[in-house]
């Protein structure tokens, strides 16, 4: 493996959306803009070919609160943090076929995340935003790689059973990014 370098930037009291029982408006406008935020991180790097979150699920996103804050936000943990890079456009024009696959994972993994949180926490509003955020940057690589099986299938059925990774929060999380939304 490469070396890799640990911060811990705060310590959060909450629990991961694997564990929350119930997640308030607040917080689904949060994670809405989230995974808005991330669907885009997707679309900039394959476009600029560079480093991606490939590993993304409910359980590095945990709700809480930092020691001295009143109220509760979204902040994105990640202690064993899985980043990919694509091969830089001026050096290789198109992807290899293992790039594309672990982008289209990536992807594939937001996908299966927005829609847990979705059927999580049903009395909340739908993450409408990170859907259609999530759905434009399909259509454009579609139009870019309109031969990859896993983006039509991505494009032709949102639905499906997000695979839990068997991780589960606990009460206290390191930060290593934290996501505010204002």
């Amino acid at each position: 493996g490469k070396p890799v370098a640990f911060i811990s930037i705060d310590n959060i009291h909450g629990n991961n959306l694997y564990d929350l029982e119930s997640l308030p408006d607040e917080g689904m406008q949060e994670l809405d803009s989230l995974f808005s935020g991330l669907a885009k991180h997707y679309r900039d790097a394959y476009y600029e070919r560079a480093d991606f979150f490939w590993d993304i699920h409910a359980g590095q996103i945990v709700y809480g609160r930092k020691q001295n804050e009143d109220t509760n936000h979204l902040y994105l943990v990640d202690v064993d943090p899985h980043v990919e890079s694509l091969t830089p456009y001026h050096l290789k024009k198109n992807l290899s076929v293992e790039e594309l696959d672990n982008f289209v994972i990536a992807l594939e993994n937001l996908q299966a995340a927005i829609t847990y949180c979705e059927e999580k926490f049903k009395n909340s509003n739908p993450l409408q935003d990170a859907r259609d955020a999530l759905r434009e940057v399909i259509l454009e690589l579609r139009k870019e790689i309109p031969a990859d099986a896993g983006l039509k299938e991505m494009e032709e059925r949102w639905s499906g059973s997000p695979i839990k990774s068997g991780m589960t929060g606990k009460k206290d999380s390191f930060v290593i990014q934290s996501i505010k939304t204002q």
